[in-house]
């Protein structure tokens, strides 16, 4: 009896140790079966994807590449740009308006009367009488016509001007300056008659 159970009992101690065992190694030939499979499966090449052709036209219009470029042409220097106007918040753009000119000065001719004008030929001042005379006689002084007349008469401003003395003196005369008629006759009898009748046709005839 003691030794049928003592074999029983070593038949029960030893029986989970061996099915353990076993387990073990059903697992390590697992292991090992994996390993060899995954190492075979990571060894083949990754298959390519599939490849369209490529169509002929877009070959031909596919230019080659050239190893040496043109080089691209450099544009020219913008000219400056004015400046834009400064803009206020509800304000029209104003352009900023140019330097204004300096002024030109004119020379004015001096002013004066006809006295003036004979006090200055009095002084022998020719060319100051006739500076006052002269725009005396063009607004219709009579007075400063006459005496403009004898200016050029007398040759005071130069060489005698016989046909310039023969207008002034003769609208003097029509204004009713007596004495300028004898002057206007000298000044017509040194002029030649088809000079004095081309007056006269431009002014008509004498009073």
């Amino acid at each position: 009896m003691g030794s049928s159970a003592a074999g029983r009992g070593q038949r029960h101690g030893t029986d989970p140790l061996a099915r353990g065992l076993r387990l073990v190694a059903f697992a390590a030939a697992l292991s090992v079966l994996a390993s060899i499979l995954d190492g075979r499966l990571r060894g083949r090449p990754a298959e390519p994807g599939v490849l369209l052709p490529i169509p002929e036209a877009v070959e031909a219009r596919t230019p080659t590449p050239s190893t040496t470029e043109p080089a691209a042409p450099v544009p020219p220097p913008e000219p400056p740009s004015a400046p834009e106007p400064t803009t206020e918040p509800g304000k029209p753009a104003v352009a900023p308006s140019p330097e204004p000119a300096p002024p030109v000065e004119v020379p004015r001719p001096p002013s004066g009367t006809v006295r003036d004008g004979v006090l200055a030929y009095q002084a022998g001042d020719f060319a100051r009488a006739f500076a006052i005379w002269r725009p005396l006689a063009e607004a219709g002084n009579a007075r400063a016509q006459f005496h403009l007349g004898a200016l050029y008469l007398e040759g005071r401003i130069g060489p005698p001007d016989y046909a310039l003395a023969y207008r002034w003196l003769a609208l003097a005369a029509r204004a009713g300056q007596a004495a300028a008629a004898p002057l206007r006759d000298q000044a017509a009898a040194r002029l030649p008659a088809e000079t004095l009748a081309a007056i006269r046709r431009e002014l008509g005839p004498d009073p």
